[in-house]
């Protein structure tokens, strides 16, 4: 008589084992259905078998492959949302062992350009998966002695990267809805941006790393805590210099364009000492991949370039009779960013007599492709 209570548990949870193992292997084979009904129907079996019990860690592991299946897939925000709510569930029970699995899945289905450019494709699924990571912050990292270790800091490198596809690659209101999550977020847990930038500056140099640097300047400055770009401005200048700057590749547009979030907070001393020498090098070993970046960085500047404006003129204007057409609209574009950010006449017109002695006149077909500089 004393046995059966416990023969009774041990059928019981062999039942639950078949109810867990069959409701999983279902999943499997609908997860990638287009019916976006039978997706919301094997999602809600599915948090409805997983409620309440540990999965083995093989089943989170399967669990997570599966998901990642679906970033390019659920275009519809039903279909997500019922997906976030079954990784939310797993996070509250197995947050240490959802959150390794996810963000090594995450790091290989596909999302994130290996090579190459963001796409839409890619920017559209990676708008999906920072969704998943940002809720790992509120689930499992909330704490602050949590955000330590190699899970913290693969999180903080797989948000990065993410972040990147969203920024190069997704549509305007994707990136809106991104943003502000990690400012909701950032905003609720005092401090953590600080964590962030400190745990990106950690890892391995990563231009990439500098799109999401360049979201959590824009949200220091904007809350007024400048203290936090101060501390770190030299290191992620230190970053700029060597992972874009100075690359022996050209740099993709949108992390140009995400990198004026330091620069407009570069000084006269750091400009002087630091940045120009670098940019003068840049276009002398390799124009071709520095132009652009050398014009973003006059662009995004708030200085007044007029004391510099010789040094860089020279630079930009040798690359505006080469033979390439595309580095010499870029030249011209850089010429123009330059002028613009000076407010002395005469510093103007030294880079313009420094143009006219080089281009041989205005007899010189260029003059007229730099007139309107």
């Amino acid at each position: 008589m004393h046995t059966l209570p416990g023969c009774f548990h041990l059928i019981l949870d062999v039942c639950v084992l078949h109810q867990v193992s069959d409701t999983l292997k279902k999943f499997a084979v609908k997860v990638t259905t287009a019916s976006v009904s039978e997706r919301k129907e094997i999602l809600g079996e599915l948090k409805q078998c997983i409620s309440g019990k540990e999965l083995p860690e093989p089943a989170i592991k399967g669990l997570c492959k599966l998901f990642c299946l679906t970033p390019h897939r659920y275009r519809d925000a039903a279909s997500r949302r019922a997906l976030l709510s079954v990784i939310g569930l797993l996070a509250e029970s197995q947050p240490e062992i959802l959150a390794t699995s996810l963000l090594h899945c995450l790091l290989n289905c596909g999302v994130i350009s290996k090579n190459g450019a963001p796409s839409k494709s890619t920017g559209s699924a990676a708008f999906t998966g920072l969704a998943w990571t940002c809720l790992l912050v509120r689930s499992v990292f909330l704490a602050p002695e949590k955000r330590v270790g190699p899970i913290w800091k693969k999180l903080v490198e797989v948000q990065s990267l993410l972040l990147a596809e969203v920024v190069g690659g997704a549509q305007a209101t994707a990136l809106k809805s991104t943003l502000k999550n990690l400012s909701h977020l950032w905003k609720k847990n005092p401090g953590l941006a600080d964590q962030y930038i400190s745990t990106l500056l950690s890892l391995e140099q990563n231009p990439s790393s500098l799109a999401l640097l360049g979201v959590c300047l824009d949200f220091c400055t904007t809350h007024k805590d400048m203290a936090t770009v101060e501390k770190h401005k030299s290191a992620i200048l230190d970053l700029y210099m060597k992972a874009v700057l100075m690359s022996k590749t050209r740099p993709h547009q949108h992390l140009l364009d995400k990198s004026g979030s330091l620069l407009r907070h570069v000084s006269h001393s750091e400009f002087k000492e630091l940045l120009l020498p670098a940019l003068q090098k840049a276009m002398l070993r390799s124009p071709e991949n520095a132009m652009q970046t050398v014009s973003c960085l006059l662009a995004s500047v708030t200085l007044d370039l007029s004391q510099y404006a010789m040094d860089i003129g020279k630079g930009i204007a040798s690359q505006l009779k080469a033979n390439n057409p595309q580095l010499m609209e870029q030249a011209v574009q850089a010429m123009q960013n330059l002028a613009k950010q000076c407010s002395d006449p005469s510093a103007v017109q030294d880079v313009i007599t420094h143009l006219f002695s080089i281009l041989g006149g205005k007899d010189n077909s260029l003059y007229y492709d730099l007139r309107n500089i």
